[in-house]
């Protein structure tokens, strides 16, 4: 049995779902995870498992709603017993009320998918995942969007409370089960946009997306005739610090309103970032003293450089960068700022960088201290000055640094400068250490070579 559709019947599904994939999640708390199978022919975070092979879980693309997975047993000739699973076991422990939430739709008559819940699956032992015990969990209100009967109208699942399970790791599913080919045996169901998110999350201190204004964010210029302002960059609205154009130079200044965090408290920032072109990337620097009535120049406050990793971003498009920690870091008017600074130069070398959705919350605990090297050459010689930057975030500031260059030096400084008298390869430690006294090390191997003498000798022969 095939299913045939009349172009009539095509424009009116076209125009119920054109904006399925636009659709937001009405939780508005912070994303743990979460999968919208953009990438081509990608389960992503999922697996999929046929008990019965009739027709399976893929991924599909269309005009309509864009990119999702669907399980369609509409007309099949035979039984469908079909999972789709994450493919690791969730662990939650750290989040005080974690949900998932999706958006789906169904259509034609047939049973319900189901979600379910389980903490003794594991993936690599079970061939069907119904030899484990499994909780059902209900992800939608009877009447309001009911998908029985289906339609094709895009639905939000409610939010399923996962916090009953998040003391220990445990797998959730979708099982899709469906009798044959008679009517009203078997459902498509088209499922997008999972997110487990935190319903229950720390306060948000702050949280501007520079759509449309800077405000409340103050912008200060020392120099060069370029300023943080509201650009259009890659389908995307951001504030924007751009030196490319400024021989003079720039040194300009964003600053946050202040908010109020006590000690104790975990201070935590979230952000998307875009850069293009080459040059010095922005600086994130805090400070617990700044007051615009006294400062009339941000240098002056009392500021300390967090660690954030723009170097690491070489695309022309706009990434969220990991939960930056300010943990450690504390005060009735703390603030935030961004420093965009170009040296002046024909032409000048610098990058155009944007940022959108920064957000300032309290979290509920600090990231592990994590720690990395970066080198100033990537063809170092003797007698030459090398200098390192150790790249530190997580744990609790104010933090420590330990350097082993490998030849019986070291040093304590975050941006230590070091020469090898010998030539040969060796390897560099850093280790660091927060303030609670938990530690992080990386480790970054470098080779030394003879530096050669490039002085011509001018060889006169006598005439004969």
């Amino acid at each position: 049995m095939k299913l045939r559709l009349s172009l009539k019947l095509l424009l009116v599904i076209a125009l119920v779902l054109t904006n399925f994939l636009s659709f937001e999640i009405r939780a508005s708390s912070m994303v743990i995870l979460e999968e919208t199978f953009e990438v081509e022919e990608d389960m992503g975070l999922f697996s999929q498992t046929s008990v019965s092979i009739n027709f399976n879980w893929r991924w599909l693309e269309n005009d309509f709603d864009g990119r999702f997975v669907e399980m369609n047993g509409f007309g099949a000739d035979g039984v469908s017993d079909d999972w789709l699973i994450f493919s690791e076991p969730l662990d939650l422990t750290k989040f005080a009320n974690p949900v998932l939430t999706f958006n789906y739709i169904a259509h034609f008559g047939g049973p319900n998918i189901e979600v379910k819940v389980s903490s003794d699956y594991e993936t690599n032992i079970q061939t069907n995942p119904a030899d484990m015990a499994w909780e059902v969990l209900s992800f939608f209100t009877e009447g309001e969007n009911d998908p029985e009967g289906g339609s094709w109208s895009p639905q939000f699942s409610n939010e399923i409370d996962l916090t009953p399970y998040k003391d220990t790791s445990f797998y959730v599913g979708l099982h899709y089960v469906s009798e044959g080919a008679e009517s009203g045996q078997g459902v498509v169901w088209r499922v997008d946009n999972f997110r487990i998110v935190n319903a229950d999350p720390a306060p948000i201190l702050l949280n501007t997306p520079f759509e449309e204004a800077i405000e409340p964010w103050v912008v200060m210029n020392l120099g060069g005739g370029e300023e943080w302002e509201n650009a259009f960059f890659d389908d995307r609205d951001g504030v924007f610090g751009d030196g490319s154009f400024a021989n003079d130079g720039s040194d300009d200044w964003l600053i946050s309103p202040p908010v109020a965090v006590t000690e104790g408290e975990v201070l935590l920032a979230n952000l998307d970032y875009y850069t293009d072109f080459s040059g010095p990337t922005i600086q994130m620097l805090v400070s617990s003293d700044y007051d615009p009535n006294v400062h009339t120049n941000p240098v002056d406050a009392t500021r300390s450089e967090v660690y954030v990793p723009f170097e690491t971003v070489d695309t022309i498009t706009w990434v969220t960068l990991p939960s930056i920690s300010l943990n450690g870091y504390f005060g009735e008017k703390l603030s935030i700022a961004f420093r965009y600074q170009v040296e002046a130069g024909n032409p000048v070398v610098a990058r155009v960088q944007g940022l959108a959705n920064v957000c300032l919350f309290k979290g509920i605990e600090a990231p592990a201290p994590s720690a990395s090297v970066a080198v100033s050459t990537t063809q170092p010689t003797t007698g030459e000055a090398i200098y390192f930057l150790a790249q530190a975030s997580g744990g609790r500031v104010p933090y420590t640094f330990a350097w082993d260059f490998g030849d019986g030096n070291d040093s304590d400084l975050v941006r230590p400068s070091h020469t090898y008298v010998n030539s040969g390869t060796y390897s560099v430690e850093l280790v660091v250490t927060d303030a609670d006294g938990l530690m992080a090390s990386a480790q970054q191997v470098v080779t030394i070579t003879i530096k050669t003498d490039d002085t011509y000798v001018r060889v006169v022969m006598p005439k004969s």
